[in-house]
């Protein structure tokens, strides 16, 4: 079976064709938004790569869903995975880290010179030493290609004694694998090409005095976030919200703070409203009766599934008409990723609901605005409309006419803006310190015989000329004196 691509999906496999054929051996990423399609990409890579091929995932969930887009293409392939229960070695492998780690030497002997990277900013630490340099220094393949939604690794941060956490953007940090980055699809093109689903947002007010960060500034502390519920006495709050819902919504995902807040409201849904109406999934669920909760909420058995620590990254269900999050966090990834559950299209859904129990977006904004950018002056960053959200402590507001600012200062003490920064005052006499670049002030890098008279009249007044420091400038403002132009 081959796939029609979407027109997004064309230009960005283009992107992948022409680096696969080019000269270049420099790890990349490519990004692409929740819904875009990912496992149609990373199948179209393989492809074009063809064999001696291995596509890692971080999760068994993901593994599957990525084999079976490849394998759909008639491509054979095989699965080394413990998760999977099997581990097969062949010229195109579907494999976890965790597990194909171990038979690195046989990856090289088979003349494995490939790797794709599904969720490439989870779970493969740059650091020296990591599980993941160090596979990769010893595989030492010749092409790498990354794909994440969410190009960002929150980090915990000081300057002195303050600590404050930050989304840093993966090309960013260091120490940097991927460097580079060859296509990106952005939210703005999938709506405008109807491949998104329009959502709809209800957010509730929350107080959030009780939530307390962990050791690392990732995320909040399970302690604290159970506190925060309680005290709002939020899973009421959801259960009563859901009595609505129900004759609204075909399909409802609800993420919960905690294993036991999920089975306490799946318990008084089928008792109070109809028997069999919910479900229970997190991570301890045994893969087969997850696997059995799945196909029944897919297929429409189940309306409403509630959730902990499962059913975000890789969970697809085009289905899905409303996503309840019921929990605080403070991690960027979780809360787009579980809200990406709901955007994915399906013939007769018109809209999906998105109900911020806990006001998060007011920490991230409005997915539907995200954007990654190269923006001028700046370099590469997530933005949120105009918002700058990456490698800047998180709360901080950033701009992107800040940027502008902040780039034209630059410019301007590197003396690179043309024009005005270095073009002579009209009618200013020569002289030979007139392209010096003024190293201080309002007109920091610009040439002296670009600064108007008012500024050189000012400096000269109130600054001390007696303590040796800038003497150029002081030459050059009395040859100003001396010819009356001062």
């Amino acid at each position: 079976m081959i796939y029609k691509l979407r027109p997004y999906q064309e230009e960005c496999v283009k992107s992948i064709s022409d680096y696969i054929n080019s000269d270049r051996h420099d790890p990349v990423l490519v990004i692409g938004p929740v819904g875009c399609g990912k496992s149609i990409l990373i199948a179209e890579a393989a492809r074009l790569m063809g064999d001696k091929t291995l596509v890692l995932q971080p999760s068994r969930e993901l593994l599957i869903q990525n084999y079976c887009k490849l394998t759909s293409y008639g491509i054979p392939a095989t699965i080394y995975s413990a998760s999977c229960g099997k581990k097969e070695l062949s010229n195109m492998i579907y494999a976890t880290l965790g597990s194909i780690k171990k038979v690195v030497g046989q990856l090289k002997e088979m003349g494995i010179r490939n790797v794709l990277i599904d969720e490439a900013h989870a779970g493969y630490s740059p650091e020296d030493g990591s599980e993941f340099m160090t596979f990769m220094n010893e595989l030492k393949p010749r092409k790498v290609i990354g794909f994440t939604a969410t190009p960002c690794r929150l980090k915990n941060m000081s300057i002195g004694q303050t600590s404050y956490s930050q989304l840093n953007f993966i090309t960013r940090m260091r120490p940097v694998y991927f460097k580079n980055l060859i296509h990106v699809i952005q939210v703005e093109e999938m709506i405008r090409q109807e491949f998104w689903t329009p959502l709809k947002y209800e957010t509730w007010d929350f107080n959030g005095d009780a939530l307390k960060l962990n050791s690392n500034g990732s995320e909040y502390t399970a302690e604290s976030i159970s506190e925060a519920v309680r005290k709002n006495g939020l899973n009421n709050l959801i259960l009563r919200r859901l009595m609505v819902l129900k004759d609204i919504c075909r399909s409802i995902l609800v993420f919960m703070d905690s294993v036991e807040s999920c089975n306490t409201a799946a318990e008084w849904i089928n008792a109070k409203i109809c028997a069999g109406m919910a479900e229970v999934v997190h991570g301890g669920t045994p893969k087969k009766q997850r696997e059995a909760i799945v196909e029944r909420f897919k297929s429409g058995g189940t309306q409403v599934v509630f959730n902990y620590s499962a059913l975000g990254t890789g969970f697809d269900h085009p289905g899905l008409d409303c996503v309840v999050f019921g929990r605080p966090t403070f991690s960027f990834s979780t809360w787009y990723q579980a809200i990406g559950r709901a955007v994915r299209i399906k013939d007769g859904k018109d809209s999906a609901m998105v109900v911020d129990c806990c006001n998060n977006s007011s920490r991230f904004g409005d997915i539907r605005g995200l954007s990654i950018e190269n923006y001028k002056g700046y370099g590469w960053g997530m933005f949120v409309n105009d918002n700058l959200i990456t490698n800047i402590p998180m709360g901080d507001m950033v701009t992107k006419t800040d940027l502008d600012i902040k780039a034209a200062k630059k410019d301007r003490r590197r003396g690179l803006a043309q024009g005005v920064t270095a073009a002579p005052v009209p009618g200013r006499p020569d002289h030979p310190l007139g392209s010096t670049l003024m190293a201080f002030g309002k007109y920091c890098g610009w040439m002296l015989h670009s600064i108007p008279v008012s500024y050189f009249k000012f400096i000269n007044e109130t600054f001390d000329w007696d303590n040796g420091r800038n003497k150029e400038i002081k030459e050059y403002i009395d040859f100003l004196i001396k010819n009356n132009r001062l």
